[in-house]
Parts: structure tokens; C-alpha cells; sequence
């Protein structure tokens, strides 16, 4: 469950530790990579740390990960 990680990780971004959140957020990902709420947490994370690029890819996979999914 990637609960208590991207739950620690909001908590983290919201103390301005935007490195930790992408940490964690990494690791939610790797433990279930077919939520898409992560891809989108994790690419507002790198939003805030600028890396603009990084962020659209990130959107656009979570988007990807959405099709055919009953939301």
C-alpha cells in the first residue's frame, strides 16, 4: 500500500523538503506503479523544483495510465 509513503511525502513538500517528497513519491511509484494519483503528486513535486520537462512527461504518463480505467 503506497498510502503512508505519498502521505508522508504531502507531508514534506507541505515543510518545503520538495527533494523528500520526490523521494518518497519515487518509491510509491516503484511499489505501485499503476496509480495514477502518484504520477500526478510526483509531477507537481517536480513542478516546484522547476523541472518543467520532467513534470509534463510525468503528467502524461499518469494520463496514459487513466485510459480505459473507470475513474
Amino acid at each position: 500500500d503506497p498510502q503512508p509513503l505519498q502521505l508522508a511525502a504531502i507531508e514534506a513538500a507541505e515543510h518545503g523538503n520538495l527533494q523528500r517528497s520526490l523521494e518518497l513519491l519515487d518509491q510509491a511509484v516503484a511499489e505501485s506503479p499503476a496509480r495514477p494519483a502518484l504520477y500526478n503528486d510526483r509531477a507537481q513535486v517536480k513542478q516546484l523544483l522547476g523541472e518543467l520537462p520532467g513534470e509534463f512527461i510525468l503528467t502524461l504518463n499518469a494520463v496514459r495510465r487513466c485510459q480505459g480505467a473507470h475513474l
